[in-house]
């Protein structure tokens, strides 16, 4: 049986939005103040909460990211398998 690996897909993710933020000259912090988001938003102390559970963006954080840099899903799901790699 094969199991999903969650800490790697949840890096990834994380890893195609500090990407994309870099792509643009932007930081993490500045995407997120793009988004009209809190500057903190995306910060990487953040993307893990008590006891480690993992915290993943919203799908439609994404989508507001994806709209903002014209990225479709099926091209920010390739960028995240190309950071996975």
């Amino acid at each position: 049986m094969m199991f999903f690996d969650h800490s790697n897909s949840h890096a990834s993710v994380w890893a195609a939005i500090d990407r994309i933020a870099s792509d643009y000259d932007l930081t993490a912090s500045g995407l997120a103040i793009e988004l009209g988001m809190h500057p903190t938003a995306f910060n990487k102390s953040k993307r893990t909460g008590p006891g480690g559970r993992l915290r993943w963006p919203s799908s439609e954080t994404i989508a507001r990211i994806l709209a903002r840099v014209g990225m479709t899903f099926s091209e920010f799901g390739a960028l995240v398998d190309e950071v996975a790699a």
